[in-house]
């Protein structure tokens, strides 16, 4: 149980940590988060009284304000000199796109809570089963003589597809697709789920050619994919059931953050427009990726 006294040198230790002016965002977010749990623990077990109770509300009210500021984060400065993969001059094309100063594609991004190029692949589609069997078998019932008054009689006329197969056929996709947008690159991947899974990790960026420059060693705090170790893989993507996906951190590396925390083996839910963020290096300091997620039609 924390006393009132207790709790006022606990919060003015994490304000002395946080500086708006020379801190990360992602630093600031982080202890302003921690100050808000801490809050809400205090209410929760401390069992305070009236007097106590407004204290911890009106620290949880000025954190929510500090918070609300720092949701919209300024873009970085340019840097100076970044060295880019090719070590190409700043204004040379980078695969047949114009040039874009690495400023608007690399700004920092919220942390709190945040937030498809082809048609689905139809899979395990029910097979159409020809009604030319079961014509046969009543054939068969209905004659009362050998062969001969089989092959005397005409053959029934074959008829229409049943119209309910066709609602089959549309209830058997097994996986809906989904895309990642990311607008700092100017990027969308598409996830086709040939199975339950799609494993999110370094190769998932690194293999693209992007339209703008990126630094050398801009992905390197992303897990890679290896599925000969463990961790192998920063997160996954999830679909056990059509159209329900999952984020989660299999591992417990907690590098993924979504709604307003760092996600688990256990994972949450995924809605369309939804947003969480992976780490990235810029000039040897953490950063933010901001990637949407979407569901296709």
């Amino acid at each position: 149980m924390t006393s009132e006294k207790d709790f006022i040198q606990k919060v003015k230790e994490i304000r002395e940590k946080i500086h708006f002016e020379s801190g990360t965002p992602q630093k600031n977010k982080a202890l302003l988060q921690y100050l808000k749990e801490y809050c809400a623990s205090t209410l929760a077990d401390s069992k305070p009284n009236a007097s106590f109770e407004k204290k911890i509300k009106d620290v949880l009210f000025e954190t929510e304000n500090d918070m609300e500021k720092i949701l919209t984060v300024q873009p970085m400065e340019p840097l100076k000199k970044i060295p880019t993969i090719s070590n190409r001059p700043q204004g040379t094309s980078v695969g047949g796109y114009a040039p874009e100063p690495l400023r608007n594609a690399l700004s920092s991004v919220e942390v709190a809570p945040f937030n498809p190029l082809e048609s689905p692949i139809l899979r395990n589609l029910n097979k159409k089963v020809s009604p030319t069997s079961k014509i046969i078998n009543k054939t068969l019932e209905n004659s009362k003589n050998s062969e001969e008054n089989i092959s005397s009689q005409p053959f029934p006329k074959v008829t229409p597809f049943p119209g309910s197969n066709i609602q089959i056929k549309e209830n058997s996709k097994k996986f809906q697709g989904a895309t990642l947008k990311i607008d700092q690159l100017k990027l969308e991947i598409d996830l086709n789920f040939s199975d339950s899974i799609e494993l999110i990790g370094k190769q998932t960026f690194t293999s693209i050619k992007f339209k703008v420059d990126i630094p050398d060693g801009f992905f390197d705090p992303i897990q890679k994919i290896d599925k000969r170790c463990k961790p192998s893989e920063h997160c996954i993507i999830e679909q056990n059931k059509y159209g329900d996906f999952i984020l989660k951190d299999r591992f417990d590396l907690e590098k993924t953050y979504y709604n307003g925390k760092f996600i688990d083996k256990k994972g949450e839910l995924l809605n369309d427009g939804d947003s969480f963020i992976l780490p990235v290096n810029i000039n040897d300091q953490l950063s933010s990726l901001s990637i949407i997620f979407h569901k296709k039609e």
